[in-house]
């Protein structure tokens, strides 16, 4: 599932929904959420499961957790939620969430929630680049697509002092990639990036020409 800053608690654990009646009335009635339905569902047969949640904070977490920000830690007690009394938050539910750090418009995550979650840094990996053409996909530049991309993200390191603004694999993991393909890549998607990134100094783009870089004419 993915969060967004509009995403609540009714959504993830539980609430009230207007439903339309055989009278052609609405009425009100509980209905639970995501959790609330994992949760149901490794009760009826205690097999573990795991929610992964991206964009995870992109949400204002206290409003969308509730009461399970106790229940995150100490799974074996219960607590009252909204409308269901004595729920307790099964050990074989895990939590999985990512997060764009590189995105100053999300907000952090919030302390309490932090520590009840273990953090690990995925960068850029040329390897995950090279194991996306080993499996079918055509690379028609070879070593040069790879040296470039690791060539790309040395520059930004170098220029902002910070692995938050590098850029992600997934920008050139194409069916084909070809200097043309790259040439249109560079141009509609990297360099506008880029442009924003030295907003406030222009100038420092000379440092960032595909054709040094990657070794081609495009």
């Amino acid at each position: 599932m993915q969060f967004h800053s509009s995403y609540g608690y009714e959504e993830f654990v539980e609430g009230l929904r207007p439903t339309a009646t055989a009278k052609s009335t609405l009425e009100f009635v509980r209905t639970p959420g995501v959790l609330l339905r994992l949760a149901q569902e490794i009760n009826a047969d205690g097999l573990t499961r795991a929610l992964i949640i991206d964009e995870m904070n992109r949400a204002n977490l206290p409003r969308v957790f509730g009461e399970l920000l106790y229940l995150l830690e100490y799974r074996d007690d219960v607590v009252n939620l909204m409308h269901e009394e004595s729920f307790r938050l099964p050990r074989e539910l895990q939590f999985i969430g990512t997060m764009n750090t590189a995105d100053r418009s999300a907000q952090g995550l919030d302390v309490a929630l932090r520590r009840r979650f273990e953090f690990f840094e995925l960068l850029p990996d040329v390897e995950v680049l090279r194991e996306h053409y080993r499996r079918g996909s055509v690379n028609a530049l070879g070593e040069r697509l790879y040296e470039g991309f690791e060539e790309l993200n040395r520059r930004l390191r170098a220029e902002l002092a910070s692995n938050d603004l590098l850029i992600g694999h997934s920008y050139f993991m194409k069916p084909r990639m070809d200097e043309k393909v790259l040439g249109q890549l560079f141009r509609r998607q990297l360099m506008p990036l880029l442009e924003d990134y030295f907003f406030m100094d222009r100038s420092r783009l000379a440092d960032f020409e595909l054709n040094e870089m990657f070794n081609v004419h495009a």
